[in-house]
């Protein structure tokens, strides 16, 4: 609801979106006055920018930050007993998550030179989702791992000779298929039972 929400309104503020027009010709960055312009520089800066946010992830989870969170996560009452900020470590956790996303974006926007409201739709939400529950919530490495099998395993359909009008909705499947299996198979560790103090 909430996406809907923000799509609804980058769509009709016009004067900063142009609306379903979008804003096409975005150039390739400039960093220390160098030019990010072939394909195969912007893949270095792409992966020096997923080797640095992931690393910031990874210390984050680490250490006392993440012990806290996973304690926020699986039983708020005791995090609070022990005197925990629970709104202050929820806040903190959206907050980079949403500029770890942003960050991505721009590098989308950066590569395509184009960028729309309907480029980010329910489906990518969906995929998003279904990485983290393959991954399992609050496993780093999981989620790591999902992330390259569930963008990679469906690449490999790209060479089966299968028509396009088929291969859309066999993906939307697989995903559909692999979301249900994992929180059918993680539904004790997803949906755990409600302690009782």
């Amino acid at each position: 609801a909430f996406s809907s929400v923000v799509s609804a309104i980058l769509i009709n503020w016009r004067e900063v979106t142009r609306g379903v027009l979008g804003i096409p010709g975005i150039e390739r960055p400039v960093l220390l006055g160098f030019t990010f312009d072939s394909n195969l520089r912007f893949l270095a800066l792409v992966w020096l920018v997923c080797l640095i946010v992931c690393l910031s992830a990874y210390c984050l989870i680490r250490g006392s930050y993440g012990r806290a969170l996973r304690g926020v996560g699986e039983f708020t009452p005791a995090a609070l007993s022990i005197g925990l900020n629970v709104a202050g470590l929820r806040l903190f956790s959206l907050v980079f998550a949403s500029v770890a996303a942003a960050v991505a974006g721009a590098l989308f926007s950066f590569y395509i030179s184009f960028i729309d409201p309907s480029s980010f739709s329910l489906a990518d939400m969906i995929l998003v989702l279904t990485i983290v529950v393959v991954g399992r919530p609050g496993s780093f490495w999981g989620t790591v791992g999902a992330t390259v099998g569930m963008l990679l395993v469906p690449e490999a359909l790209r060479f089966v000779e299968i028509p396009s009008s088929i291969l859309g909705p066999a993906r939307q499947l697989l995903y559909a298929a692999l979301l249900f299996l994992f929180v059918w198979f993680n539904r004790a560790r997803l949906f755990p039972q409600e302690r009782k103090v």
